[in-house]
């Protein structure tokens, strides 16, 4: 018999949270990090990129699933004595930020050992990780947590090219030092794994905004794929929102997550609601003119990248 890594877990209470960069998941992390018996969201570039790795085949699915384990099993622990937790007010992970800071000074002081396993099982919490391109590789996930369930957010093709534009996201950024997403050096270009396949189609394009588009279509489509394809072996764990339907309906969508991850409101969450600016009016207008400036940039053959993106998206439950 092959031996396999193995781990025993605090907890497999993970809620994963996230889709394409600039889908909302920082929107989304810090409410559901309100809710009862959960605690404040957590990033992770590192079980990001073990996961992107085990989609392409570079590592084994066990040395993925053990090393995903292993990191969160330690962050989960390391959370109830506040061992390498954020307490940077400017960032969005923070604990400063969380409904009960007063809690995580608390566990500074708490003594290392078996009693915060105990107390953890006690308490039994959930854990929100924000995780960008979480249906990358959903398989890894749920099977590494027997409990965990992802929400994926999709959100309107017109926003995340708008978004993807503003930041820069067409393929400089990937060289950056502050780089976090698993990219590889192919010649004198470096480009991110989810394109890693199609790169001779790549350097062909020189519009910047078609090369945002060609990203979130890969992108999306991978993401999209999968849902598809486990979406009845995992059927409680996959849960699928919009942005749209998220910002505009806010406590009406937030109440049905709250409901499928198992929680309730607290008495915090509509101050959180109201701190992310829930519950918003959709400016159609600005999407119009959006789409328009999208459309008057993109030739014949991006266009039509474009509609289906957009038919997807209409479409796509």
């Amino acid at each position: 018999m092959k031996a396999k890594p193995t781990i025993n877990l605090v907890s497999s209470n993970f809620v994963f949270i996230g889709g394409l960069t600039r889908c909302g998941k920082s929107f989304l992390c810090p409410i559901i990090s309100s809710f009862k018996k959960t605690e404040m969201f957590l990033v992770d570039s590192n079980i990001e990129n073990i996961s992107y790795l085990n989609a392409l085949d570079k590592i084994s699915f066990e040395s993925a699933k053990y090393l995903v384990q292993l990191n969160l099993n330690e962050r989960a622990y390391n959370l109830f004595l506040s061992r390498n937790t954020n307490f940077r007010n400017s960032d969005y992970s923070s604990v400063l930020n969380s409904k009960n800071y007063k809690e995580y000074k608390r566990r500074l002081h708490y003594k290392d050992g078996d009693k915060i396993v105990n107390n953890i099982n006690k308490i039994n919490p959930i854990f929100p990780i924000m995780f960008h391109d979480v249906m990358v590789n959903p398989k890894l996930l749920l099977e590494s947590f027997p409990k965990a369930k992802i929400i994926y957010i999709e959100r309107d093709p017109i926003d995340l090219v708008n978004e993807w534009m503003k930041k820069k996201y067409f393929g400089d950024f990937f060289s950056n030092p502050r780089n976090v997403t698993l990219s590889y050096k192919i010649g004198k270009k470096i480009v991110p794994y989810w394109c890693f396949d199609k790169f001779k189609t790549y350097t062909k394009i020189t519009n910047n905004l078609e090369k945002v588009i060609f990203f979130i279509n890969n992108l999306s489509s991978l993401q999209k794929n999968n849902y598809r394809k486990f979406k009845k072996l995992y059927k409680k764990r996959l849960i699928h929102i919009k942005f749209d339907d998220l910002a505009a309906n806010s406590n009406k969508t937030l109440k049905i997550i709250s409901k499928n991850i198992g929680t309730k409101f607290t008495e915090k969450t509509n101050f959180f609601i109201k701190k992310e600016k829930g519950n918003r009016k959709i400016n159609f207008n600005k999407k119009k003119k959006n789409r328009q400036r999208i459309l008057k940039s993109l030739s014949p053959r991006f266009q039509k990248i474009f509609y289906n993106l957009e038919k997807e998206y209409k479409n796509f439950k």
